[in-house]
């Protein structure tokens, strides 16, 4: 059961980071699927479908829910504040560790994208409400928080395809269940992702599942070998920012209890699913893909019991690693290759690359606005296109 306590703590940490996120957000337009986004949501009046080149990369329910209650790009941003923070709050819920929650608040990957306008933060959101509920079945037995956990996966499809991977850890659940409960776990996924399935017989199977993306989601990488290695070694980077703290953390609280290993089993089964597939995945944004699997990480952590001196220093660290890392590209002023810094003077003039991806407060970047002004006030989702 959740205590009075800890619907407390859950309302402060909502509260506490939907503040530092907003305060810390980008306030006007974004870059790439940012913008996209927020033109989508604002200019687009056909549909939650207009503006995107497949269902795979719509996002429908993070689209609808945009157009319902945003009225300017700061607030299509808002959106990305607000669920980083639930995400916060829901990994509390999740561990009953506050320190743990505040740590993962102050990661790098998980202020960052909150900071944006991006779905990224709905789908770490709706990922933990999965993993609350499984972990809760496991702790309780009932299996109708599994079918619960189902049925979210299910509407979560509507907002992200990435709610598959969940899929290898519910088979796992469902194994243990009588064929009743199967029965109602596939019902349940079926009937939150009845929107998504319909889209397949509408648009086919392959523009729902991968749209445009197919050799990515394949792992077959699309880019010159110059430009790939250099865009793995930037997300690898930045994916350390993010990754210190747990890591250390892992290796000094090695030992498990043991009563833990139902959960941690399940546990490991997602961590390697979405792992797996964020390394595997080709793409210029990769590190985006993370939070699920830096949520799990911290899950894997909930034992870790850290007082208060330690967990100050640990947060200390969080908000250093970034501007110190920042400091340190411009010191070392490294060459890009010729491609990747025609591409970048080309789309994103006026934007300082380093402080954009690796300092997670976007409130004073204007770069995207600049640029839009430049090109006549005309903007399409790309500002500098």
């Amino acid at each position: 059961m959740v205590s009075r306590t800890d619907i407390y703590r859950f309302l402060a940490l909502l509260i506490g980071f939907f503040v530092l996120y907003a305060t810390t957000a980008q306030r006007g337009l974004g870059w790439g699927d940012s913008g996209e986004f927020q033109y989508r949501i604002l200019q687009c009046p056909n549909g939650i479908l207009d503006g995107c080149d497949s269902f795979a990369t719509a996002h429908p329910l993070y689209i609808a829910l945009g157009k319902l209650l945003c009225g300017t790009p700061f607030q299509v941003t808002l959106l990305s504040s607000f669920f980083g923070a639930l995400s916060v709050g829901g990994l509390f819920l999740c561990t009953r560790n506050l320190s743990l929650a505040i740590l993962f608040g102050l990661s790098h990957i998980v202020w960052w994208l909150s900071c944006l306008a991006e779905v990224q933060t709905m789908n770490l959101a709706f990922t933990i409400l999965e993993l609350f509920l499984i972990l809760k079945h496991l702790e309780s037995k009932n299996s109708s928080l599994l079918v619960c956990a189902a049925f979210v996966i299910g509407v979560h499809l509507n907002c992200h395809n990435f709610a598959l991977l969940s899929a290898p850890a519910l088979l796992f659940l469902m194994a243990q269940t009588s064929w009743k409960v199967r029965f109602a776990t596939v019902l349940a996924v079926c009937v939150g992702s009845a929107y998504w399935i319909t889209a397949i017989f509408e648009h086919g199977l392959s523009n729902v599942l991968v749209g445009s993306y197919g050799a990515q989601v394949a792992g077959l990488p699309s880019s010159p070998p110059g430009k790939l290695i250099f865009y793995f070694t930037a997300n690898l980077t930045l994916a350390t920012l993010s990754l210190v703290v747990p890591i250390t953390l892992a290796w000094l609280n090695r030992h498990a209890p043991a009563s833990e290993k139902p959960k941690r089993t399940v546990l490991w089964i997602f961590f390697t699913t979405h792992i797996l597939f964020v390394i595997r995945y080709f793409v210029p944004d990769q590190v985006t893909f993370l939070l699920p699997t830096l949520a799990t990480a911290y899950l894997l952590l909930a034992h870790v019991r850290l007082s208060r001196l330690v967990t100050v220093a640990l947060a200390v660290v969080q908000l250093l690693l970034p501007p110190g890392f920042y400091y340190a590209l411009l010191a070392i002023r490294q060459p890009e290759p010729r491609s990747v810094k025609c591409e970048r003077e080309s789309r994103h003039a006026h934007r300082d690359d380093a402080a954009y991806f690796t300092l997670p407060w976007k409130f004073n970047d204007k770069s995207a606005d600049r640029a839009a002004t430049e090109h006549n006030g005309t903007w399409n989702g790309y500002p500098a296109n």
